[in-house]
């Protein structure tokens, strides 16, 4: 009995392990995808940006409409994130409580937060790398090769 016990809890790290490393894996493929969106999408934008500040709009407003922006694009992520995994949650302990008829409804709310925090933290990234690149635009360049 004591060897099956102990097979059932090395069964179940290896489990947890593997899953924990999947997440990991899966969570940076995200953030790098996620950097790359908001980068790429600035990036491209820099016509438009150097038209803006041309025609006034200053540093400060300017950094305040970027920060905004990929604000909006993070928030309606996370709470489409959040609610799939919410649902995800509810169908997997379904699924599970057949089974396990001991299973209480647990939602994670500490993995919540850390997916707030990593969020915010590649929002803060990408923006920053986004706003550096643009503040090294040149002006004139830009507009000028829109107007080629």
């Amino acid at each position: 009995l004591a060897e099956l016990a102990r097979e059932s809890r090395s069964m179940e790290y290896t489990i947890v392990v593997f899953l924990y490393c999947f997440t990991a894996i899966t969570m940076a493929i995200a953030v790098a995808n996620v950097f790359n969106t908001i980068a790429s999408a600035l990036m491209l934008r820099t016509r438009e940006f150097a038209v803006l500040q041309s025609a006034g709009m200053g540093r400060r407003s300017f950094r305040r409409m970027i920060v905004l922006e990929c604000a909006d694009f993070a928030a309606k992520g996370l709470v489409g994130g959040v609610a799939l995994a919410a649902l995800v949650n509810v169908a997997l302990f379904q699924a599970m409580s057949l089974s396990i008829g001991t299973l209480a409804f647990d939602m994670p709310w500490g993995h919540v937060a850390l997916s707030c925090a990593v969020v915010a933290l590649v929002l803060a990234a990408s923006a920053l790398y986004a706003l550096r690149k643009t503040h090294a635009m040149n002006l004139v360049e830009a507009l000028r090769a829109d107007a080629l």
